[in-house]
């Protein structure tokens, strides 16, 4: 989105969402150059948070063009990690997204780790294994996390954009799958929740199918969310629940 487009949105998704139920929290990823325009356009009292899409591991230091924690607006309080399209054009490795992980929690961040197939995997019926080694990765090295520091998101690459999103079904399966594994890595306390939310080619027309399976929490909102109504009503379908 342009510098006016991006503030427009985020004014108009803020003053709608006034009233909220406490259940319901709608958090916005602007692109990283316009976080702080957003940030100050938004109400002191405004309910809504801001997360970055990425951010370099390191706090300072010689690495032209990136973004460190430590530049973020006070009001973004969450991030972006090993998003797809990250892994795939700017080749994300395992390892810097568990730097990421490890650089955002010590700076008491919360996180939010995508996690998914691709087609190829999915056909070869290796999905759970590429889930499941994902997140032992991305969490390796880490000691627990407080509750509500770490949410993730399913989205396989297949549905992202595509039209063709996953069947609430499969993307329960997968949740299930995430919780399991997060729970055996022993990184949140028993009785800590593990939000999952679902994102690929999520519009207003299916998000209550997903946000009446068991094992989501949420959803992760691509091109839907880029237009003000569209993504409103997915937010009132939420509330409606």
């Amino acid at each position: 989105m342009s510098r006016e487009e991006a503030v427009q949105l985020g004014s108009y998704v803020d003053n709608r969402c006034q009233g909220l139920p406490g259940n319901v929290e709608v958090c916005l990823f602007p692109a990283l150059p316009l976080l702080d325009l957003v940030s100050q356009s938004m109400r002191s009292d405004s309910t809504i948070s801001l997360g970055a899409q990425n951010i370099h591991w390191e706090l300072n230091g010689a690495y032209t063009g990136e973004t460190s924690v430590n530049m973020l607006p006070n009001k973004c309080q969450t991030v972006l990690v090993g998003h797809s399209e990250r892994r795939s054009m700017f080749h994300e490795s395992d390892a810097n997204i568990n730097r990421k992980i490890l650089t955002i929690s010590s700076e008491g961040l919360k996180v939010v780790l995508c996690v998914g197939e691709n087609m190829d995997q999915m056909e070869e019926k290796l999905a759970c294994s590429v889930i499941k080694g994902q997140i032992e990765a991305a969490l390796n090295g880490v000691e627990q996390f407080i509750e509500g520091q770490i949410l993730f998101a399913y989205e396989p690459t297949w549905a992202i954009g595509s039209g063709m999103a996953a069947s609430p079904e499969i993307v329960n399966c997968r949740a299930g799958l995430i919780k399991r594994t997060v729970r055996s890595m022993g990184v949140v306390c028993d009785s800590d929740p593990i939000p999952v939310l679902y994102g690929g080619s999520v519009n207003q027309d299916n998000a209550c199918s997903y946000l009446t399976q068991e094992n989501i929490e949420g959803l992760l909102i691509g091109g839907a969310s880029l237009n003000g109504e569209r993504f409103l009503n997915i937010i009132e379908t939420a509330r409606d629940l």
